[in-house]
């Protein structure tokens, strides 16, 4: 009897002390970016690029694996059921958040089941359109709208995602009717814009400048605080009383919800060091990213703002997919 209650001390003490172990040890081996979208988004040309020099920082291989499909929710829905070890991070936007507004039964939980790491970066949106569209600003293409009802269109990456959402707002705070038309992505919807088949596209500078410089496509708004440096002479949509995008796209780490606090400390101080790289910061100009590394507290709290903002801009759209 004595031996069996030293021995089931030793056994309780081992399993207390399992978890601070765990983080002393933390990596010990590979640890995956999961991207919830197909090679060369946005998302995933930052892991790649970021993949290098995390591995350096954490001393494990760090590879890239891509899980795309329903906007992004089954390749978060698979990070959220993994270990919460910190062995698998999901490089993830604000396309997740707009898809689970969008939903009725949404497959994921964002106070529940994933844990901020870290905002890395910000990518603003333009809206586009063809040059025979006789709007050349948000103002004159909101004059346009309402003079004539039912007659513009926008195209769309999907239903539930940040730009189709970003439209809807728009047409809230004006009081414009644009009926919206879904494509299976940015790059076939910059298409019809270019042929003239919708009248605007919400793309990035990454997606639509080259439609831009080439005059294929005219810039009409662009969200955030300030103006693009790549499109200085196009005012923002705060700029033109449009309160509702002042900010475009976003990207950060996340990880399952009961990562330990040591794993994610680790995570984030890689993070951050990896994020000022010379070959990093080259990428993220060229994507048009501002880095933006922002804490777990902070990026949570971004996470939050916007879930209730795309929620009620859902509700009063009645965007409400299954």
């Amino acid at each position: 009897m004595k031996k069996f209650f030293v021995f089931a001390v030793w056994c309780i003490a081992c399993a207390m002390q399992t978890p601070a172990t765990a983080q002393s040890d933390y990596p010990s081996t590979t640890v995956r970016i999961v991207v919830p979208f197909t090679p060369g988004a946005a998302n995933d040309t930052l892991a790649r690029v970021l993949a290098p020099h995390l591995s350096e920082h954490l001393h494990q291989p760090v590879i890239v694996e891509n899980r795309p499909g329903a906007g992004g929710d089954l390749g978060a829905a698979y990070v959220a059921r993994q270990r919460a070890d910190g062995y698998v991070l999901l490089l993830t936007s604000n396309a997740i958040v707009t898809s689970v507004a969008s939903k009725r039964k949404p497959a994921l939980d964002l106070n529940k089941d994933l844990r901020p790491v870290a905002l890395l970066g910000t990518q603003e949106m333009v809206l586009v359109a063809p040059p025979s569209l006789p709007a050349n600003n948000v103002q004159q293409l909101v004059d346009l709208a309402k003079s004539k009802p039912d007659a513009l269109t926008y195209g769309t990456p999907g239903l539930g995602t940040p730009q189709q959402l970003a439209l809807e707002l728009l047409k809230h705070e004006r009081s414009i009717d644009i009926l919206g038309v879904p494509f299976t992505g940015t790059a076939p919807a910059l298409t019809e814009a270019i042929a003239g088949r919708v009248s605007m596209v919400f793309g990035s500078i990454t997606s639509a400048g080259g439609f831009i410089n080439s005059k294929q496509l005219k810039p009409i708004g662009v969200t955030g605080e300030q103006r693009l440096n790549e499109l200085p002479d196009v005012p923002t949509f705060g700029e033109a009383g449009i309160s509702g995008l002042n900010r475009g796209f976003w990207y950060g780490i996340t990880v399952p919800a009961q990562t330990p606090d040591g794993v994610v400390k680790i995570l984030f101080n890689a993070l951050s060091d990896s994020m000022k790289a010379d070959d990093v910061v080259a990428q993220l100009k060229k994507l048009a990213i501002k880095s933006a590394v922002e804490p777990p507290q902070q990026f949570q709290r971004l996470i939050n703002d916007d879930l209730k903002k795309w929620k009620a801009v859902a509700d009063f759209a009645n965007i409400h997919l299954d």
